[in-house]
């Protein structure tokens, strides 16, 4: 008995360090488009300290682009709201695809999601003409 105890033990000597250094994990992560803009929701699973990126690609792109750092704000629920994609060329492609990187500790896990059918030509006709007074 006193044998199995021991590997157990070890086991959990093992495995638990693994499981708390882990990256956050992500409950869910969407895009969805609201106007003009994209708006961008996550859940962690659990309110762990974290800090977070988002990244913006579009299909002709070949890399993404960085758009934010998001600190963590105590709370496990966060919202994103990116309002540049009047300034982005060609943002009337069919597809921009939004990737969150969370960090936390030494590790990061990345999230995707993806959006259809951009702005109109009015809608970013209208942001470049508010870009112009800001």
């Amino acid at each position: 008995m006193s044998g199995y105890v021991v590997k157990i033990g070890l086991w959990l000597l093992v495995m638990l360090p693994c499981t708390a250094f882990s990256a956050g994990e992500v409950d869910f992560f969407t895009a969805t488009f609201s106007g003009s803009s994209v708006r961008l929701d996550w859940k962690l699973s659990a309110r762990q300290q974290a800090d977070f990126e988002i990244y913006r690609k579009r299909p002709d792109e070949s890399a993404y682009a960085k758009l934010e750092d998001v600190p963590y704000n105590g709370t496990d629920v966060y919202t994103y709201q990116d309002n540049n994609l009047y300034r982005t060329q060609g943002s009337a492609q069919v597809m921009f695809t939004y990737k969150l990187v969370v960090h936390q500790n030494t590790q990061a896990q990345s999230y995707l999601a993806s959006v259809e059918n951009g702005p109109t030509a009015v809608q970013r006709s209208w942001g470049s003409i508010k870009l112009m007074f800001r």
